[in-house]
């Protein structure tokens, strides 16, 4: 299960990287990538699923006293909205290509490094079982103050009509705060798990994967 977790976070973790450089390139070949490797990450979702049957026939039900089991299940979770923010970045850049804009906001560029060096942090924490990694996230609260001010002038100006923000950089923006919101999320389930803190509150994604949860 351990290695289901790694090949997922590796994977979330490129397709976040490839969809930011999607819309700071322009790039039409980084979209491309990120479409392409759905495959890969539809396969080790369905392995998670397998392994999560195969645990309830042979009756083997979660500990929800393992600290790694519990805090899995909220990093899976917030893998599985990570992947699907990127993917929604590369849409949007594309939509956004197709319509001729090719202006990109350095604003969202500066808010894609913020988020870039969030996922890393996470990404470093888990192959590593390093505490220092998770816990920077979690003191990096002001990244979080960071976000807000921004996508919200966004919305205000996509709502009145001003062309300069765009639709497709609003939802770029709220794609990238959702990602860091995530990133959090993932921070502080590693943070419980290597502390061997209690970690009961679960982010499941689902019955198939919280059933192949176990130490």
């Amino acid at each position: 299960m351990h290695s289901h977790l790694l090949k997922m976070t590796m994977l979330s973790q490129r397709a976040v990287d490839y969809s930011i450089k999607s819309y700071e390139w322009k790039s039409l070949e980084f979209c491309k990538a990120v479409l392409d490797a759905e495959a890969e990450w539809g396969e080790v979702q369905r392995g998670v699923g397998d392994l999560g049957r195969t645990f309830r026939a042979v009756g083997r039900p979660i500990d929800f006293d393992s600290p790694f089991a519990c805090c899995a299940l909220r990093i899976f979770g917030a893998l599985r909205v990570t992947y699907a923010a990127a993917t929604k970045i590369v849409n949007d850049t594309m939509l956004m290509l197709e319509g001729g804009r090719l202006a990109s906001s350095s604003e969202i560029r500066e808010m894609g490094d913020h988020v870039n060096s969030l996922v890393r942090l996470y990404t470093v924490a888990l192959f590593k079982k390093d505490v220092e990694h998770a816990a920077t996230i979690l003191q990096n609260a002001k990244v979080r103050d960071y976000f807000y001010p921004r996508i919200y002038p966004a919305q205000n100006d996509v709502c009145h009509g001003n062309v300069a923000a765009g639709q497709f950089e609003f939802e770029i923006a709220r794609s990238l705060v959702e990602i860091a919101e995530q990133a959090f999320e993932i921070g502080d389930a590693i943070v419980g798990w290597l502390e061997a803190k209690d970690c009961r509150r679960v982010n499941a994604p689902d019955n198939s994967s919280a059933s192949m949860c176990t130490t």
